[in-house]
């Protein structure tokens, strides 16, 4: 059953080469090993996935983020919370942790961190929104640094509202005020329950 794994589909043509060791000429015939070949498509996986996160932590600066497990299928948090640096969230191990818990069925929680205060972001939930709602932002001044195309015709937009930390009920009314002027979702206006919530399915493996 494991051969199925590795069709014809994954293999160049065959190639020949000559090796000329001995007096007489040997004629060969190579190509991958199906465990080489489905190392690199697990390599590339991991390299997109990686670059994909560091975009985004890069478009999202701050000194630590907050990350959690969130179960698709029931909406629960897994126990425990990680915070961790955008130099350790965006580590090769880290994003390979992520991956397999994002193929086991999680969503990844992954939101900048200030301890009990906002960190200067607030996340605008627009379902069933229309392209030109983030053309309207931009023209109204409040561009996202970060657009997540959830499923189609849903986007969640982070816009960066101030360079320093929040207390909860500023951004929990900014949150408010954003989605209404907006159209986005008024049950994910709290503070605390700014979250990306996204499968890391970046690229095979």
């Amino acid at each position: 059953m494991q051969h199925a794994l590795f069709t014809a589909k994954f293999f160049p043509p065959l190639t020949k080469r000559v090796d000329a060791g001995h007096s007489r000429l040997y004629t060969l015939y190579s190509r991958p090993l199906p465990g080489l070949e489905r190392r690199s498509m697990i390599d590339r996986g991991l390299f997109v996935a990686t670059q994909a996160i560091r975009r985004q932590l890069h478009a999202m600066p701050c000194e630590l983020y907050l990350v959690r497990l969130i179960h698709h299928a029931t909406g629960r948090a897994f126990p425990g919370e990680r915070v961790w640096t955008a130099s350790q969230v965006s580590q090769p191990a880290t994003v390979r942790f992520l991956r397999i818990r994002n193929r086991e069925g999680c969503d990844v929680d992954l939101q900048p961190f200030a301890g009990d205060r906002n960190a200067g972001y607030i996340l605008v939930d627009l379902d069933h929104a229309e392209p030109s709602v983030l053309d309207a932002m931009r023209r109204n001044g409040h561009e996202p640094c970060v657009v997540l195309k959830s499923s189609p015709r849903r986007w969640q937009a982070w816009i960066r509202v101030s360079a320093v930390p929040l207390q909860p009920a500023v951004a929990t009314a900014i949150g408010g005020y954003l989605a209404r002027t907006y159209g986005g979702d008024p049950a994910s206006i709290d503070w605390r329950h700014r979250r990306f919530r996204g499968r890391l399915g970046f690229g095979s493996g």
